[in-house]
């Protein structure tokens, strides 16, 4: 691997653990499975295979979550690819949505958002109450077309789709959280939970310049939401 080749795990099904890592070196993000009991040293235990392979469609950058409840056992992933630096056809996929269907053992695949969005970071988070995938990442702030490089900081950007059939709108999504007095918002997480109309949703992201922490909090309908914590200040949103 790459030296800023990154992985992670997950546990998925009623038991099954998941580990994905990116390979940047052959291009490949990996998925390796195990299944609860067996020896975790013993090659025979896992099967590896690649989530995605091809030139330049691995970078450092993923994210990977999963739906605890679902009979399926479906695991979904964020990843971001390297087709920035090889091409200047800004309608390649940037971003990708994989999607793990036990039943199949393979993968899907569905664009994010295209280099010429200039994302980068992505997170995901899964509404089970309205069947929602959210897509969050960073883009420079809104007004500003183009970028200088993939990944240079801005605002923090929201796109949804069906998780039965993840077709994503095409551009930057919609602000979430944006600074108006430093464009310089970054490094959005979230839960690595579920959401549902109980929970709400919650984002938290960074401004490296000013030095404060940013979080965009909203209700998803269906169930009462749980009370701001006490002194803390009403969501940021662009």
């Amino acid at each position: 691997p790459a030296p800023d080749d990154i992985s992670a795990v997950v546990a998925y099904g009623s038991n099954k653990i998941g580990v994905m890592w990116s390979d940047q070196l052959t291009g490949s993000v990996r998925w390796a499975t195990r299944t609860d009991g067996t020896n975790p040293t013993a090659t025979s235990s896992w099967k590896v295979q690649d989530a995605i392979k091809g030139n330049k469609l691995a970078d450092d950058h993923l994210n990977l979550k999963t739906l605890q409840s679902d009979s399926t056992g479906r695991v979904f992933a964020s990843v971001k690819t390297g087709l920035n630096d090889t091409s200047t056809n800004q309608s390649l996929p940037q971003l990708l949505l994989l999607v793990f269907k036990p039943g199949t053992g393979s993968f899907s695949k569905s664009t994010i958002a295209t280099i010429g969005d200039c994302v980068s970071r992505p997170q995901i988070i899964l509404d089970t109450q309205n069947n929602t995938v959210h897509a969050f990442h960073t883009a420079p702030g809104t007004g500003t077309s183009g970028c200088a490089y993939s990944g240079i900081p801005g605002a923090i950007y929201e796109k949804t789709a069906s998780m039965d059939n993840p077709v994503f709108a095409s551009g930057r999504g919609t602000p979430v959280i944006q600074d108006g007095s430093s464009a310089n918002m970054n490094d959005v997480t979230t839960t690595k939970q579920s959401v549902d109309g109980t929970t709400g949703l919650v984002v938290l992201a960074s401004n490296n310049v000013t030095k404060r922490y940013w979080f965009s909090y909203r209700t998803l309908g269906g169930g009462t939401p749980p009370p701001p914590p006490a002194g803390c200040p009403p969501p940021a949103r662009g």
